[in-house]
Order: structure tokens, then C-alpha cells, then sequence
């Protein structure tokens, strides 16, 4: 079955919403991030919540950030994950300058020490920053990372229609490549590998990014699949919707940005 690519968003942002709910889950669009904190703190879900999208270090508005919430058929929220966006004419810039994170850098906060290839596109314009995704790890190994990930994404260009989607992945997830086969991304390079000053410690994290026209085509190509699904099963259709795209890793050292 044919579908017009420019109606791939809307369809899609629907069509995965009904294919949720069929499963038992209902989600929520939210713009207050005061209890995204409060809900990954409560419990203490994660090491540390992922302060770029925390409302006590930058102002987070309705017009440029957005974050969704995961209930269970009880109401129960059993999952999160965020957005927002920069205009930037270097998000790396951002990253390293600790801007992504904060509206007003503490004076005593020095930068960070980028790693990116020398070879790493400049990810400016609209840049849509994805992040703070948690799972309630009863509702783990059903395909939800694939499924928010991709409804976020789809928001975001209904919304935004931002130039970049770019994310942070920290540690050894990068290894298992999740951030192609769960989040979609078509890029994954050593973004630092240093003493964090907001984390206090050492952190390595790789700098994940997909295009417009790679989120367009890969939208296109979900939402072309979920037409095509034969039955309502959410790790069926992630497993078999992963786009053709090239996916490019690089854990080089590269260019050190000081």
C-alpha cells in the first residue's frame, strides 16, 4: 500500500499511538519537566538524571522541548523520554562549552575536552538534543525503545522540523549498537572521554546523530511498515523496521577540541 511521504508523519505519530494502546499503553505528552526529574529521582531509577533536560540548570519551554510519558493499562507511568531544541551553529560547540546543559555556566565548570574524528559533520541549525529515556525493566525486551524513540522523533519534526536530531550515549552501550537497531540514529562517534565537571567524574560518551532527510526517510519507511504489520506484536515491527540506512561508528580519538 502506497503512502504519500507527506503524510507519513501524522499517520505515523497515530498509528504508533494505536499500536500502543493495543499492547496496554497510553502515553502523554508532557511540558513539565519538574516532575520528569521528580519521577526518574523517585526510587533513584538511574545513576543520574540526565541533566540537559534538568529544569534547575536551563529554562525549558512548551515551544522547545517536550517529554513523554509511558502509562500501563493501571496508570501507572512506566517509562519516560524527552526532547528539545537548540539553534546552534555548533551543537558540539554547545557540548563542549557545557551550554547544552546549562543557561548560565557555573565560573568554576571549565569545558570539556572533545574527541570527535576530524572527519564529524557540523551538526548546526535546529538541533533537536534526545535524551532522559528510562524503562521500567518489567516492560524491557518488548521493542519500547524503538517505539518512543520514533514517536518523539516524529513529534519533533511535526513541531520543529529540526535540521539534527542528536543524542549523548555514555558508557558501554555504544558496544552493543543500540543507538542504530533501538534509537535510529546513522552516526555514532567518541564525543569525550574526560572528567565531566556536572558529573564529577570521568564519563565517555558518544555523540549519536541522524539528518532531516534521514529522519524523513526513515519515518517514511516505519510508518510504510506499520501499515504493512500483521498482528499488534511491538518487537515484531521493531525488529523488521529498521531502516536501510548506513550507519557509521567511529571510536577514534580523532580531532581534540580544547
Amino acid at each position: 500500500m502506497h503512502l504519500d511521504p507527506q503524510l507519513s508523519v501524522p499517520f505515523f505519530i497515530t498509528e504508533i499511538d494505536r499500536l500502543l494502546n493495543r499492547n496496554g499503553y497510553f502515553v502523554e505528552i508532557r511540558y513539565d519537566f519538574e516532575n520528569w526529574a521528580a519521577f526518574l529521582e523517585d526510587g533513584q531509577k538511574m545513576r543520574m538524571i540526565n541533566p540537559s533536560f534538568d529544569p534547575r540548570h536551563s529554562t525549558l519551554t512548551p515551544d522547545s522541548s517536550f517529554w513523554l510519558q509511558l502509562l500501563d493499562e493501571s496508570g501507572r507511568a512506566i517509562a519516560c523520554d524527552a526532547y528539545r531544541l537548540f539553534q546552534v551553529p555548533d551543537f558540539a560547540e554547545h557540548i563542549r562549552t557545557l551550554e547544552f546543559i546549562y543557561d548560565h555556566v557555573p565560573s568554576d565548570m571549565a569545558p570539556l575536552t572533545l574527541s570527535l574524528p576530524p572527519d564529524a559533520p557540523v551538526f548546526g541549525g535546529r538541533v533537536g538534543h534526545a535524551g532522559g529515556m528510562w524503562i521500567d525493566p518489567q516492560h524491557r525486551k518488548r521493542g519500547l525503545p524503538f517505539l518512543l524513540t520514533r514517536m518523539k522523533r516524529a513529534i519533533a519534526m511535526r513541531r520543529f522540523d529540526p535540521d539534527w536530531e542528536c543524542g549523548l550515549l555514555f558508557g558501554e552501550l555504544a558496544a552493543t549498537g543500540i543507538q542504530f537497531t533501538g534509537y535510529g540514529y546513522t552516526r555514532s562517534m567518541l564525543c569525550f572521554d574526560c572528567h565531566h565537571p556536572a558529573t564529577n567524574r570521568r564519563e565517555r560518551a558518544f555523540l549519536t546523530a541522524i539528518s532531516r532527510e534521514e529522519m524523513r526517510h526513515q519515518i517514511h519507511h516505519n510508518a510504510t511498515g506499520i501499515m504493512e504489520m500483521p498482528n499488534n506484536d511491538m518487537l515484531a515491527f521493531a525488529a523488521c523496521s529498521t531502516a536501510p540506512t548506513v550507519a557509521v561508528q567511529s571510536s577514534s580519538a580523532g580531532v581534540i577540541r580544547m
